[in-house]
């Protein structure tokens, strides 16, 4: 008798975990988007797996997620502290790809700690500092930032990628894996600092005064127009290269 009910046990256990898997629930394959009711923010956190697009609005604040149909309780998606923190209640597997849609005014900073990546795929315009802040392994990917300065710093293996950028002030910082790639930046000054094994690429376009510091194995390599290389400090085994950058001395 007892064999009987330790069997019918494990054929219920066996049919629940293809269910709910290992660790938690199954996605259902069905796709939904619904609308998430938020208050103000100027931040957004991303401490979980899910990708965020953002795009700049005139007025309209809107976020919308996409997800498997039975999954979207799961998902936690609150503003504190003027943050948007996009997060998990629970373990569980999705199916479809996963993603949060998100319009507002302005934002100042994106703060990735988990494997969400983001994308900022439309011009980006605000008067103030601009950070990102990558410590996990999600991507940023920036088309088109205009700014009074912008902060780019990297401590995990996230990458930064970005398009083209018009500052006053541009500091890029990585001391982890993750490499930043900066195709068209336009800077009275920019600051380089790398102390981990990732790798710092910049196009300088009519850019001013540059300074590099190097103390990890991540290379740095600048091309394109600058006014001067103010300092250059190399203590690492990264290499430098400015073979691609055209100095005015103006």
């Amino acid at each position: 008798m007892f064999k009987r009910i330790a069997s019918l046990l494990l054929m219920v256990l066996m049919l629940s975990s293809c269910e709910l898997g290992i660790f938690g629930e199954l996605g259902n394959g069905v796709s939904v988007s619904q609308e998430i009711e938020v208050g103000d923010f100027d931040r957004i956190s991303i401490p979980s797996f899910v990708d965020v697009y953002y795009t700049q609005t005139s007025d309209d604040l809107s976020v919308t997620l996409t997800c498997d149909e039975n999954l979207s309780k799961y998902y936690k998606i609150e503003v504190r502290n003027a943050e948007l923190i996009v997060d998990c209640r629970r373990a569980f597997y999705n199916k479809i790809d996963t993603y949060l849609r998100v319009c507002s005014p302005s934002i100042s900073g994106v703060k990735l700690s988990g494997s969400g990546d983001l994308y900022i795929d439309k011009a980006l315009t605000i008067d103030n500092n601009f950070t990102i802040e990558s410590s996990g392994s999600g991507d940023a990917e920036i088309a088109d930032l205009t700014a009074s300065s912008a902060t780019i710093s990297l401590t995990g293996s996230g990458d930064a990628k970005i398009d083209r950028m018009l500052v006053e002030s541009a500091e890029f910082k990585s001391s982890g894996s993750g490499d930043i790639e900066g195709k068209e930046i336009t800077a009275e000054s920019i600051a380089i600092k790398t102390t981990g094994s990732g790798d710092c690429y910049l196009g300088c376009k009519d850019s001013g005064n540059i300074s590099v510091q190097i103390s990890g194995s991540g290379d740095v390599k600048l091309r394109g127009t600058a006014r001067a290389l103010v300092n250059i400090s190399q203590s690492g085994s990264g290499d430098f290269d400015m073979s691609g950058l055209t100095l005015s001395g103006r």
